[in-house]
């Protein structure tokens, strides 16, 4: 063998790449070890099997790139490869014809393995949409960024609108600067890992402007137009500066001291205030005048005049008046000293019905923190229903796979041990989606007219094993109850979660405490109570003797992820859920709480005028299994596909599946046997699961049908699927879950 021949086979057998040296008919001729790697045969396999052991016949680029070395001696390009276990690689080859010496035809072959670089594109592609989604569901301008370059990489359609652009950095597009914004907070929020925010004034709009780190590379920046608000601040400043000039120069009222005589006089306007006749109470001293302020305010008042009675200091005060017949009435009070030769005199002052101003502040910030519950709950909605859908389908995998892995794993296994961890971790993240949809009004319900006495009564026994022995839980039902229409899964979640709070309020022995009643609210009471409104309601009632909550704690308890436990003592999401089922049912929510008084929650949900169906009692029952029954699944997520076919077949079911309604429809078609059930997602890219029943049904009249979905409701049920007697599963689902689902679709008549 000559020198050129040696170099030849030294590099042909050490290359990393996969060679081949092929005849015309496919027959392989010479394969690197590289090669024989790739695909899994030995060599002699491969002299021996020729090339059609490799492609993959399936492949419709195969054809096209085989024409076009025939016809040009060259080809380059991706294809689909397969290894002797059948899997696909994609590859990617360099293929050359060439004659040798003696005259016949030959083609050379190089074959790269590109899976990693499939799989990186894949990946890059995921996480580029993930962050569109993320930008797509905040109602801003929204824009992901380069921390050293403040380059634009991803923006939301609000962005492009206002002239941002791909490519560019963030201040040259907007609002069009030379140099980075002066205001800019990007540079601290990369240097410390957090978010950072401000409002500042722009060219022509005041902005509330967020940087907020997301990854290594990447922030986020979004900004909300505050200049209306803004504007209407400003209003409302220049309104209390009038309200409170007027005060200073308007004598609604007056009083004097005369030092002298040590009596005081009040003008009419000072009767009037007090609710008092000049016949009935004479104001001469000045302690009894005291007496007719609120027990709180008394030692105020009483030290402030002393001090201008024995120093000349005025004041200026506000403070509540109250008497047995009357509402507390706030005042403003104003007393001047009057000097005479370095000596007081007399105190002549004014008093100021101020009551009015007082309740129009504390309405301005009862409606304020409603507005931003509300924003915080369509924040949160938004989000958690753009990544409901992903989500659940995710968790569908994760789930449905460790239940079929637990069956195999032997009980006293590592293995078993390690997959019970997989199972609760991917229940708890199923319960988190659960909760953040309830919070966000989108979860799947199932309304039924209820009597609200006997779903409590049929809870007790759950809820004093969650409250332990410690506590006492006291039941008091109310009489001739009205009935609600809500899921009692829902009634579920609120005394689950308020008897959990109640216990951990609670330290050591207590009583948690849960009432049923009627009410009525009109105006009046609405008017005194932020955020209800007037109808006939039911009330349900939970009430504690545990350590209370101030004020500041109060304002916060529904919001989403507020909780004042310890690390992995609560996630937050308690009352946030139990506020959005409220909501949901169009119901309202008072909480009254004081530290170390307890804490009462009156939740009110609307009257239904029909009478309640009666409490079915669950029982435990062993899943259901099939008898060999066909099942066709339809899911054009794969993965969902795969495990949802296992999972029923794992039960005894004969199961096709098809990645689409057009392969649905191809294999109804030439299929000879019945076809029992179709079990089909809901939301899909070439028809919905509706219209597909409805075809499927003109080819098989007697096929029942089983929804599933991880949309949120407000989506399925824009497809008609949450109508009555449609029958229909969310996922995530357990294989428990859906063996009855299964056999409860199948068996009805």
């Amino acid at each position: 063998m000559s020198d050129s021949d040696n170099k030849f086979r030294a590099f042909f057998d050490n290359n990393l790449d996969g060679l081949l040296i092929t005849k015309p008919d496919g027959a392989i001729l010479e394969a690197n070890p590289a090669a024989c790697a790739m695909f899994g045969y030995r060599l002699e396999e491969l002299l021996r099997l020729g090339r059609e052991a490799i492609v993959d016949p399936d492949d419709p680029r195969l054809a096209p790139a085989l024409r076009q070395r025939a016809e040009n001696r060259y080809f380059s390009g991706e294809l689909n490869f397969k290894r002797k276990d059948g899997t696909i690689v994609p590859v990617e080859i360099t293929s050359v014809v060439f004659n040798t010496k003696a005259g016949d035809e030959r083609a050379s072959i190089i074959v790269r393995d590109i899976s990693e670089r499939k799989l990186a594109q894949e990946r890059h592609d995921r996480q580029e949409y993930l962050n569109q989604l993320l930008l797509d569901s905040i109602p801003c301008i929204a824009i992901l960024l380069r921390p050293e370059t403040r380059e634009i990489v991803a923006m939301n359609k609000a962005a492009k609108e206002a002239g941002c652009e791909y490519s560019h950095t963030c201040y040259e597009t907007w609002p069009k600067f030379k140099e980075p914004c002066p205001w800019c907070l990007a540079p601290a929020a990369w240097a410390d890992g957090k978010a950072h925010h401000l409002e500042f004034e722009g060219l022509s709009a005041a902005w509330e402007a967020h940087w907020v780190p997301v990854s290594d590379d990447l922030y986020l920046h979004y900004a909300f137009d505050v200049t209306d608000r803004k504007v209407a601040q400003k209003e409302i400043e220049k309104q209390r500066y009038l309200l409170q000039s007027m005060e200073k120069i308007s004598r609604v009222g007056g009083w004097e001291y005369e030092l002298s005589t040590q009596k005081v006089s009040w003008t009419d306007g000072t009767y009037a205030i007090h609710g008092l006749a000049k016949g009935e109470f004479n104001p001469v001293d000045p302690d009894r005048n005291i007496q007719l302020y609120h027990p709180e305010d008394q030692k105020i008042i009483s030290e402030a005049f002393r001090r201008a009675v024995e120093k000349g200091e005025p004041y200026d005060l506000e403070l509540r008046l109250c008497s047995e017949n009357r509402a507390v009435q706030w005042v403003r009070t104003i007393g001047r000293p009057e000097m005479h030769e370095g000596r007081v005199v007399r105190v002549l002052g004014n008093i100021i019905d101020i009551t009015a101003r007082i309740k129009a502040e504390e309405e301005r910030a009862g409606m304020q923190g409603q507005l931003l519950q509300a924003q915080k709950l369509e924040s949160v909605g938004r989000l958690a229903g753009g990544v409901a859908h992903d989500y659940n389908n995710m968790l569908s995998v994760i789930a449905g796979y460790t239940e079929l892995a637990l069956e195999r794993a032997a009980p006293d296994s590592e293995l078993h041990a390690d997959l019970k961890e997989v199972q609760a971790a991917a229940k708890r993240s199923i319960d988190i989606t659960r909760q953040l949809l309830a919070f966000a009004r989108k979860q799947t319900i199932d309304p039924q007219v209820v009597d609200l006495n006997e779903l409590v009564e049929s809870m007790l026994r759950m809820l004093r094993r969650l409250i332990g022995e410690e506590v006492e839980l006291v039941w008091y039902p109310g009489k001739h109850l009205w009935a609600v229409e809500m899921d009692p899964a829902q009634v579920d979640q609120i005394l689950a979660n308020l008897c959990v709070n109640a216990r951990d309020a609670i330290d050591g022995v207590g009583r948690v405490t849960i009432e049923t009643g009627n009410a009525v609210c009109d105006d009046a009471w609405c008017n005194a109570n932020a955020g209800s409104r007037p109808g006939e309601f039911v009330v349900l009632t939970v009430s504690d003797d545990g350590c209370g909550m101030d004020k500041e704690t109060l304002g916060r308890i529904f919001e989403p992820f507020f909780t004042t436990k310890g690390v992995a003592e609560g996630t937050g999401l308690g009352l946030a859920t139990i506020y959005g089922i409220v909501q949901q049912n169009e119901g309202f929510i008072n909480v009254h709480s004081a530290p170390g008084q307890g804490t009462t929650f009156k939740i009110h949900l609307p009257r239904h005028a029909a009478d309640p169906a009666p409490i079915e009692m669950e029982t435990e029952l062993q899943p259901p299994v099939g008898h060999g029954e066909s099942v066709l699944v339809v899911e054009d997520e794969p993965a969902i596909m795969k495990m949802t076919q296992a999972l029923l077949q794992r039960l005894g079911y004969r199961v096709f599946a098809v990645g689409s309604p057009s392969q649905a429809l191809q294999l109804a078609k030439t299929h000879t046997d019945d076809i029992d059930l179709l079990v089909t997602d809901v939301v899909m890219p070439e028809m919905n699961g509706r219209d597909l029943a409805h075809q499927m049904h003109s080819l098989y009249p007697n096929l029942k049908t089983l929804y599933m979905s991880g949309y949120t409701a407000d989506v399925i049920a824009q497809r008609g699927v949450l109508e009555k007697g449609v029958n229909f599963i969310q996922k995530p689902f357990s294989i428990k879950e859906l063996s009855f689902q299964v056999r409860a679709t199948l068996d009805q008549k």
